[in-house]
């Protein structure tokens, strides 16, 4: 592969509905005045996440020129470069 181009690695997509019912205790279960006591509601949700990456090759002469990421410190003492 070469240097730059993006790829798509994987996605993830959810979709997810719901309703609710709330209001006022005993008086949401009225039989004649229940409505004006409660409230109703209907969600949808959709999430769709989508993972690129892009490849670049690093070239190092020395360990002095390696990238310098926190994690990479602990790596680079047992790094042995061959040119």
């Amino acid at each position: 592969m070469k240097n730059g181009p993006a790829f798509l690695l994987g996605e993830l997509i959810k979709s997810s509905t719901g309703q609710s019912l709330s209001g006022l205790p005993f008086f949401k279960d009225l039989p004649l005045l229940g409505p004006i006591f409660r409230t109703s509601g209907a969600n949808n949700s959709f999430n769709h996440v989508m993972v690129f990456v892009t490849p670049t090759r690093v070239f190092a002469d020395a360990k002095k020129q390696l990238p310098l990421f926190p994690e990479m410190e602990k790596v680079k003492k047992n790094v042995e470069l061959k040119p």
